[in-house]
């Protein structure tokens, strides 16, 4: 294995480790969010914990969404550093299937933000989660959950791309989580509690 080679899969395992954690953020986010879940209106909605869990988990996927769409010298897995690494070293990375210049070109296009969305997220990201800043609340932040995801969704699809080609590895995110079962389980826990409640508010004996 040469060097350049070992340094492609270093970074593309480093990479994988942030993708797959953000993958995982999004669904418990998801999950946390959805009102018409069983489970929202006693567990959720009443839920310090759970709220909490969901701003913090909104704060590290665009931490890391940033860190993945910026070069930084304290940063190593950035999709804009592999791909420059990649073009730079075609000719000494042996992929499993010959790509070009244009095919990494096309992925720099799929990794593009459109303006309003890329300045909202650096908006967020720059006064309210990097720093504190006293006007933080004097903007508007035009980002939808959907932004966010869609973002991920084209991220995956370069690191599937660069994958497939380099080693044959195609991963599929999506089948790495399963679910938040805390959130059901505790959804069934107070509807269990609210049951036995009422039936002792109506002095039933029977459940």
């Amino acid at each position: 294995m040469t060097n350049k080679i070992k340094q492609l899969e270093d970074k593309l395992n480093g990479t994988f480790n942030i993708l797959l954690e953000m993958e995982k953020m999004k669904q418990s986010i998801i999950q946390i969010s959805d009102t018409k879940a069983k489970y929202y209106e006693n567990t959720i909605s009443k839920s310090q914990f759970f709220n909490l869990t969901n701003k913090i988990f909104t704060k590290m996927f665009v931490i890391d969404l940033i860190k993945l769409t910026y070069k930084s010298r304290n940063n190593h897995y950035n999709f804009p550093d592999i791909l420059d690494f990649c073009k730079n070293n075609l000719d000494e990375i042996e992929f499993k299937h010959l790509i070009s210049i244009d095919d990494l070109l096309e992925m720099e296009r799929l990794l593009e933000i459109p303006n309003e969305i890329h300045d909202s997220i650096k908006r967020l990201r720059n006064k309210h989660y990097a720093h504190i800043d006293d006007d933080r609340f004097n903007f508007e932040i035009n980002l939808k959950q959907e932004d966010l995801w869609e973002l991920l969704e084209n991220y995956k699809k370069v690191f599937i791309f660069l994958c497939s080609n380099f080693n044959n590895n195609y991963w599929i995110f999506d089948l790495q989580f399963c679910g938040v079962h805390e959130l059901r389980k505790s959804g069934q826990y107070d509807l269990l509690k609210e049951i036995i409640m009422d039936s002792n508010n109506n002095k039933e004996e029977h459940i």
